[in-house]
């Protein structure tokens, strides 16, 4: 499949050995682009507070992808290396956390990952 998966359905006037002859159908497309959960080592969570300084983040796309690299990760308030692909549908990095703020020494600021350009992977 190409870098987006484009699926067309349409049906032109009189196709086929349709009795009695059909009229055209109204096209209709829709793309497809797999769906991502991000999960972090250690249980961490959404709002989950930590003071480890390093965690891994996981990225398992709802089906195999290709063409994903490092570039194409957003992430905040941490720095990410050894982006390496496990299987065809899934990504793993070690994310150090950066300091932000520090409140009685706990770690307070939050991390966030996301895709910049999921259009970009092509689904296998």
């Amino acid at each position: 499949m190409g870098q987006q998966n484009n699926v067309n359905f349409s049906l032109p006037a009189r196709a086929g050995k349709i009795y009695p002859p059909n009229a055209a159908a109204v096209p209709i497309s829709l793309t497809y682009e797999p769906s991502i959960l991000f999960t972090l080592s250690d249980g961490l969570g959404a709002g989950s507070v930590t003071t480890l300084r390093t965690v891994t983040a996981t990225a398992v796309f709802s089906s195999d992808v290709s063409g994903v690299v490092k570039a194409d990760v957003l992430v905040t308030n941490a720095q990410y290396s050894n982006f390496v692909k496990v299987s065809p549908s899934v990504r793993v990095a070690s994310t150090q956390l950066l300091a932000g703020c520090n409140i009685g020494g706990v770690r307070c600021t939050p991390l966030c990952w996301s895709f910049k350009k999921l259009e970009t992977f092509a689904s296998m």
